[in-house]
């Protein structure tokens, strides 16, 4: 069985080798920070891929004893996947160039945290449910809101295989990262014989070539096709918004519009009532001839 786990990694590694070269290509490209930024992140992947290869095998060859190796890849696994959880919404960030809320940042903060705290007391004091069951429910918690607040994002991102590929990344994640604490602790409570790296590594390995053919096909046709990306509205001049007849206060609204915000959190922001807020809305709506939030912003984000 672990020869066959081998094949798989190696030809899963290979993808993912793939998927990472054409991230460069890309970047070489045109030399853009937000496409730095993609290959920094294919790199990521690219390194816990092998991190969880070599922590697996490792554990064939030298047993499941308190090696010091094996709990430093343990903790490298723990951290990586933590970081997993951060990075994967700043991805739909780097694709709008949109900066992060201080409300979005701090549950997708708040969920990388509670994973590597789970992760950490997990490899100290095993599978506890002492332990393990608040900080699950805090991390799903933490899961189910950067889930409802990628699907929210993607109606803003304007390119249809952009939109594509970021909803197959989220969808395979959000599969994969709760699957992966149930097969643990179903593991601990019903099968603790058992060595649970057999169960978790070719989920693992699954999840991983699942990324690598998403992201292939996306930086394909990104290489082959001009990808020009209209300026993010808080790049672009007062006179834009003036010579459309939108007031200072309404480019206020669009700009946190453009970040996400709701109605409530932008009156936070402005000191104002959510109803003011979906006023200004209203004329924002009038003066630009469009009926959404999509719309509008789309519409004013491809005029020059």
């Amino acid at each position: 069985m672990p020869h066959l786990f081998f094949l798989f990694f190696i030809i899963s590694f290979a993808v993912m080798t793939g998927a990472f070269l054409l991230g460069l290509l890309y970047y070489q490209k045109e030399n853009v920070l937000w496409k730095f930024k993609g290959c920094i992140f294919l790199g990521f992947i690219l390194f816990l891929f092998l991190s969880s290869g070599i922590r697996f095998y490792f554990a064939e060859i030298a047993g499941s004893g308190d090696n010091p190796i094996r709990k430093f890849l343990q903790v490298l696994y723990v951290i990586g996947y933590s970081l997993l959880i951060y990075y994967l919404p700043a991805t739909i960030n780097y694709i709008l160039r949109r900066p992060w809320s201080r409300g979005r940042l701090s549950w997708i903060l708040f969920a990388s945290v509670s994973y590597f705290v789970a992760g950490i007391i997990a490899m100290i004091n095993g599978l506890s449910p002492t332990w393990n069951l608040p900080l699950g429910v805090i991390f799903f918690l933490s899961f189910v809101f950067i889930l409802i607040d990628a699907f929210r994002s993607l109606p803003l991102i304007r390119d249809k295989r952009g939109r594509m590929t970021v909803t197959l990344l989220f969808s395979g994640t959000f599969i994969f990262l709760p699957l992966l604490l149930i097969v643990r602790m179903t593991q601990a409570i019903f099968f603790p014989e058992m060595n649970y790296e057999l169960l978790l590594f070719p989920l693992q390995t699954l999840y991983f070539l699942w990324l690598a053919l998403v992201l292939i096909q996306f930086l394909m046709n990104r290489i082959l096709i001009s990808d020009a990306i209209p300026l993010p509205l808080s790049e672009k001049p007062a006179s834009f918004f003036e010579e459309r007849g939108i007031t200072s206060r309404e480019r206020e609204i669009i700009l946190f519009l453009e970040k996400g915000l709701t109605y409530k959190e932008i009156g936070r922001e402005l000191f104002i009532s959510a109803n003011t807020v979906s006023n200004h809305v209203a004329s924002i709506y009038k003066k630009t001839g469009q009926r959404s939030r999509v719309e509008m912003l789309n519409t004013l984000r491809a005029e020059a």
